[in-house]
Formats: C-alpha cells, sequence, structure tokens
C-alpha cells in the first residue's frame, strides 16, 4: 500500500483530464501505440518488496526471465516469454543465489522453469540450514526489474535430494523455489540502482519488506540508528571475543560471528553457549526453565514483559535484546513464556541443525528484526549494518488503517475538486470570448471576412 497515494492522484488526474479536454489534445495520450504490450508483473516495482509469509515461513517472489545472452537454450521457443514467478527463501549471510524446483522433498530434477543456459562445475553451497549440492550455471532471475536481478552472475541449480533429509529434516525450504543470495561477494552487479537494502519486519511476524531505497521514516520509530556493525562480504558479524548476559551474568565467547536469518524460528547460540546462559539464566530469582535445548519453557514470579534485557556485546558494541523478542508470554498466563532462543549445532536436528560452516554462529532471528529495522550497507573495506528501532505498530503499512484511508480519499477529493474548477473557469472564458465574437460580426463566419476585419486595407 505504499504507493497508493500516487496511484490515485494519477487517476484522479486522468479522469479529470478526460472530462476537460478532447482525448487527441492530451499529449500524453496522442503518441500512444494502439496496442500496448504486456509486461511482467515485477517490472513496476519500485524498490519496494513485499516479504509474505505462509505456513513454511517467509518468502519474496522472484520472477525466471527468459536467457537471451548467455549461450543457446535448453528447447529454443519461437516466441520467448518469462517463465513465470517462484517463492524464493532470502539469506543475508550467502552470496550465492541457488534454484530448485522444490527444497526440502523435491523428487525430480527439474530446472527447465529457469531456462537454464549450460552448466559449469559442481559445487556445495552451504546454508545455516542445509546444504545445497549444486550445479553452477547462467539464468535470469529478477526480484525487482529496476533494482536488483540476476543477469551476470552465477545462479546453482540444487541437485537431486540436495536439501535437508532424514533426522535433519525441518520445514525450512519447504514449497520453495530456491534461496536468492543477497551477500555482496562478487555479486555487486545484481544491485542496480542502490548498493543498500533494508529489511523491515512487522512485530506480529506476518509479514515484512525488503527495500532498495532509503525509507527510515516509515518502518522506524527514530531516524537515529541505535548501532552501526562493521560486517563482512557476506553481512557476518565477526568477533574474535565478547558475551551474551543478563543482569549481572555474562557468557563470554570466542571466536564466534553472528548472522541475521529471516528464517531462522529463534534467536540461535552454538549449544556450548547456549548452555552456559541457559544457567546463568535461572539463576535470576524467581526465574526457572526446563533443560530442553529448544525454545525451553519458563516460568517467572512477575510477568514475562517485565524481564530484564539480554545484551549481546559483539566488538564492543552492546546489543540489547528485550523481553518483547526472547520471551513469548503464555497467552492464559503471563507468568510462564517460552524462551525464544535455541542451541545449534551439526549434531542436531530439526529446527537446531544447522550445516558445519554455521556451526559457530550466533543467529539473530525475525523476531529480533522485528525489534530493529535494519539496512544493510555496502562500504570499501568492509560493510555496514546499522540498527534503527523499528516502528510498533506497522506504520505506514496498514492498508486497513480508517485515518489513513480518510487523508487518501480527501486529499483526491481536494485535487478533483480544483482540477474541475480550473476546467469550469476555462469554460466559461471560452463562452465569453464566443459571445463577444457574435456581438461583434453577427454576419456569418467564414474565412474571407475574417480576413477582411484583420486586414482592412
Amino acid at each position: 500500500m505504499t504507493q497508493t497515494f500516487p496511484i490515485l492522484f494519477v487517476l484522479v488526474f486522468v479522469a479529470a483530464a478526460f472530462l476537460c479536454f478532447p482525448a487527441h489534445s492530451l499529449p500524453f495520450l496522442s503518441n500512444l501505440p494502439m496496442e500496448i504490450p504486456t509486461i511482467s508483473a515485477y517490472s513496476g516495482k519500485s524498490g519496494d518488496i513485499d516479504i509474505k509469509r505462509d505456513p513454511y515461513g517467509f518468502y519474496v517472489e522472484a520472477d525466471f526471465g527468459y536467457n537471451t545472452i548467455y549461450g543457446p537454450q535448453p528447447e529454443p521457443e519461437p516466441n520467448p516469454m518469462p517463465y513465470g514467478s517462484g517463492k524464493m527463501m532470502i539469506s543475508l549471510s550467502n552470496s550465492e543465489t541457488t534454484a530448485t524446483s522444490t527444497c526440502l522433498n523435491f523428487s525430480d530434477y527439474n530446472y527447465t522453469g529457469y531456462n537454464w543456459a549450460y552448466n559449469m562445475w559442481e559445487t556445495t553451497i552451504s546454508y545455516p540450514n542445509f546444504l545445497a549440492p549444486s550445479l553452477a550455471g547462467y539464468s535470469f532471475i529478477y526480484l525487482d526489474r529496476k533494482y536488483w536481478g540476476i543477469t551476470r552472475t552465477k545462479v546453482f541449480l540444487t541437485k537431486l535430494n540436495a536439501c535437508q533429509t532424514g533426522a535433519n529434516a525441518s520445514l525450512i525450504g519447504s514449497d520453495r523455489d530456491g534461496v536468492l543470495g543477497l551477500g555482496s561477494d562478487k555479486t555487486q552487479d545484481n544491485f542496480w540502482v542502490s548498493k543498500n537494502f533494508s529489511v523491515y519486519i512487522k512485530p506480529d511476524l506476518s509479514a515484512g519488506k525488503l527495500l532498495f531505497m532509503n525509507n527510515t521514516s516509515n518502518y522506524t520509530a527514530s531516524l537515529e540508528p541505535v548501532h552501526k556493525l562493521t560486517a563482512d562480504v557476506n553481512w557476518r558479524l565477526l568477533s574474535p571475543s565478547g558475551s551474551i548476559g543478563i543482569k549481572n551474568y555474562s557468557a563470554a565467547f570466542e571466536n564466534r560471528n553472528v548472522i541475521f536469518d529471516i528464517h531462522s524460528d529463534a534467536i540461535g547460540l552454538p549449544s556450548d553457549l547456549f548452555t552456559l546462559f541457559l544457567s546463568y539464566f535461572v539463576q535470576i530469582p524467581g526465574i526457572s526453565c526446563s533443560s530442553d535445548l529448544y525454545k525451553p519453557d519458563c516460568n517467572t514470579t512477575g510477568s514475562a514483559q517485565d524481564l530484564p534485557d539480554i545484551t549481546l556485546s559483539v566488538n564492543s558494541t552492546q546489543i540489547k535484546i528485550p523481553s518483547i523478542v526472547y520471551a513469548a508470554p503464555n497467552d492464559t498466563n503471563s507468568s510462564f513464556f517460552k524462551l525464544n532462543l535455541k542451541a545449534t549445532s551439526p549434531d542436531l536436528s530439526g529446527f537446531s541443525y544447522v550445516t558445519p560452516a554455521f556451526k559457530d554462529s550466533i543467529i539473530l532471528d525475525a523476531h529480533f528484526m522485528s525489534n530493529y529495522f535494519t539496512v544493510f550497507g555496502f562500504a570499501t573495506g568492509s560493510n555496514v549494518i546499522t540498527l534503527y528501532p523499528a516502528a510498533t505498530d506497522n506504520k505506514g503499512d496498514n492498508p486497513d488503517d480508517p485515518t489513513r484511508w480518510m487523508i487518501i480519499i480527501g486529499a483526491a477529493v481536494v485535487i478533483f475538486l480544483v482540477i474541475i474548477s480550473c476546467c469550469v473557469k476555462r469554460k466559461i472564458a471560452a463562452t465569453k470570448l464566443t459571445a463577444n465574437i457574435v456581438k461583434e460580426e453577427p454576419y456569418a463566419y467564414n474565412y474571407t471576412s475574417y480576413n477582411q476585419r484583420i486586414n482592412p486595407s
């Protein structure tokens, strides 16, 4: 709904213009062709991408374009058209983009939807939650026809039985057509206008935005950032030393890294760090928790909403994680809550499983990112991640807000009335001019009499 204002104003202007002027006199219509070619649904986006959610998690829709550059087609077609769209995960910790027919349980080695050009070599892509044995090649995938698309960099096709299987299986990746890597390692050509992007997740985790523009006014509670963090090319915060603590208790760590992952269902800590932190957490007076490694059940003598902040120290930056992020209260009793933390390891299964490449990663999940509007910025030498306090009321993004619609409709009516008023004045002036002409020359008004009147000689 962020584009409602300009769209509505244009419609009002066009409607008023048709009422006031002959169609052939309108400059924006006089040169139009009789037939307007069909364009992709994604070509009109303006760097504002919806992050959607279904029972399997978050995704964005991408357009699988027709390949007209990189070599021969698998099956040349006489009338090349885009191959449609698909649901893609986004990776904030990888630069590689992988394409599949489905990720978790696919049984066909089917990539025709991506119009694969040719293959190069085999490799294995490590995402946080699954390994993707892949075949490198080229294809066109567009997230936004103006701001982001793959036309020059490699796309990796995941092979048969690639993703999670057996004890490591979870819903992550199910019913998806691949993963878009938003890292900057050799993929800066994918960012066509701005080298920066930002992620907004709604407080209720129902949806979000992927923005290739500076739009902090709509999605932040303050224009002042709370943290600026130095990151590598794949947006990982490398931390030789740090800690995670609460109150006077602190669990130190060495040689860890921090990643952002909207597909993680909880804040992930390497299993040894999780166990140490949990042992400190239950030492806070009035708090007790189960020993589960995945979202332990806890209770407090007070209210879960009043729990103190967790502090994550990364490279001397103290990142606050409030209770609204890490504690999910029971619906009927606010003293009981789920701790929104999980142990992660290649030796664990389900949602606690991580690939070996991410065994030392602290994972900041969608709950965390709903609390912070996150801007990912390219910079020479090292990238920068900037955290702003996120809007808590879906500011600027509620299509059902009656006040918002009253403003929109009111503004449209005012513009319409102003245009009509100008048109009426124009017609009145034209009528008076005609009356004066008739009064001055009551006889038949032809070319000869006109020339005689302006050239009396």
